[in-house]
């Protein structure tokens, strides 16, 4: 059972300050504008610690500067949770008196977000982690990945780990997300990285977009976006990496992108057919020319058979390389790409189209359900016609926001019925 009052807790305390503007800091009076960024000079119990005992009263974190202690309060989590007795400052030291015990052979994970700040509003930059155990081992899985997205700053998106069974965060309602397994943040390219994760789980990666930083999800102006699929750590490694979590507006476009391969001309080398034929020719033409040497030194002759089979030779190089400059010169005319749009209500329609060569891109695609097909257009003239080679991607494909569907394949014959259905 989640206790709600704890979940409001962290989730108030993991709240990301948004900076709309950077206001002008005067210099005081007697010294230099302090522009140095803070960071954690050191923690107790040690980053890394094991067998801490369960025992523990404090933990202590000593920056390298005083720091706005409102910032640091509200950036900073230990998964799992703890509660505090007392919080005091003294100076540059922050010192959090614990209520309870520790869990036994338990890692706990503590997590303070990049936009905690000094007194003069100079931030961390960069998340900071430390990790301590009560057992002889920490959790050492890893979980990495990216936030692809166009329209939601990275400075306001959380990265989560839930236990898989946990369930989709809700969309409906203002809530506060429950404790997380571990939190991290995407940096400025989106990036994320959980650390220190036990590698027996199943997990749920989520990433909430948080536009005013008060750590709850608001539906109209907040968004939540998961992978599809649990997250496991295998046996065989002990991290997860290249993970994505597409982060976009339902109205976003896609990516679709192929090749076409046409059959009639792929059988056919058209270049090794020419220079085969021309070599085939000089060849003939070479032993010509040493019989009639041959005659003029008395030594030999061409009879009427020799010539008419000549004739013929000469006859079938002239129609072969003829064919062979035709079938080239079709080959080398544009392949025409449709992307087609289903409708049950409406006639199809073509949406995209691609004219030039064998491979089709297009990165502006609506969400939706859409047909391939294509032709070889050898008259040139815009339509598919009965001989010329044609043909559709097998099945349906399905544009979502931000996706690329790539490798979209297929092959033209001059079975032109094959994209009817």
């Amino acid at each position: 059972m989640i206790d709600v009052r704890s979940t409001h807790r962290w989730a108030l305390a993991l709240s990301i300050v948004l900076v709309v503007g950077c206001a002008k800091i005067e210099s005081p009076s007697g010294g230099p504008l302090d522009k140095d960024v803070p960071y954690v000079q050191a923690i107790a119990p040690d980053s890394g610690a094991v067998n801490v005992r369960t025992d523990l009263d404090s933990l202590v974190i000593v920056f390298s500067e005083r720091m706005n202690r409102k910032s640091v309060e509200s950036a900073f989590l230990v998964t799992p949770s703890l509660s505090y007795r007392r919080q005091t400052w003294e100076e540059e030291r922050w010192i959090l008196e614990l209520r309870d015990s520790l869990r036994v052979g338990q890692t706990y994970v503590g997590f303070l977000g990049a936009e905690a700040e000094d007194r003069r509003k100079n931030p961390l930059g960069t998340p900071y982690t430390f990790v301590f155990a009560t057992g002889d081992s920490l959790d050492n899985g890893i979980i990495e990945g990216q936030v692809v997205g166009r329209r939601f700053s990275p400075r306001t998106q959380s990265v989560y780990l839930w236990d898989w069974d946990l369930g989709h965060p809700d969309t409906t309602e203002a809530s506060y997300p429950v404790e997380p397994i571990r939190i991290s943040q995407a940096d400025k390219d989106g990036a994320f990285r959980f650390d220190f994760v036990p590698r027996t789980g199943r997990y749920r990666v989520c990433c909430l977009f948080d536009r005013d930083g008060d750590g709850q999800f608001q539906p109209l102006p907040d968004r939540w976006a998961c992978l599809p699929t649990a997250v496991e750590i295998p046996d065989t490694t002990d991290r997860v990496v290249d993970l994505e979590i597409f982060l976009a507006a339902a109205e976003e476009t896609g990516t679709v992108a192929g090749a076409v391969i046409d059959s009639s001309c792929i059988a056919l080398d058209y270049r090794l057919r020419l220079e085969t034929l021309r070599a085939e020719r000089d060849s003939l033409l070479e032993w010509l020319e040493g019989q009639r040497a041959s005659r003029r030194r008395g030594m030999g002759r061409i009879t009427n058979g020799d010539s008419l089979r000549i004739e013929r030779e000469f006859a079938r190089f002239a129609a072969d390389e003829e064919m062979a400059l035709v079938d080239s010169s079709r080959c080398a005319q544009p392949i025409q790409v449709l992307l087609i749009a289903r409708s049950v209500v409406d006639a199809d329609s073509v949406v995209r189209e691609h004219s030039g060569g064998a491979e089709f891109l297009w990165s502006d695609v609506e969400p939706g359900i859409y047909r391939l097909k294509g032709f070889r257009d050898v008259d040139g003239d815009g339509q598919q016609g009965e001989p010329e080679p044609a043909g559709a991607f097998q099945f349906p494909i399905e544009v979502l926001p931000l996706r690329v569907l790539e490798d979209l394949d297929f092959v033209l014959s001059v079975d032109s019925k094959r994209d009817e259905e």
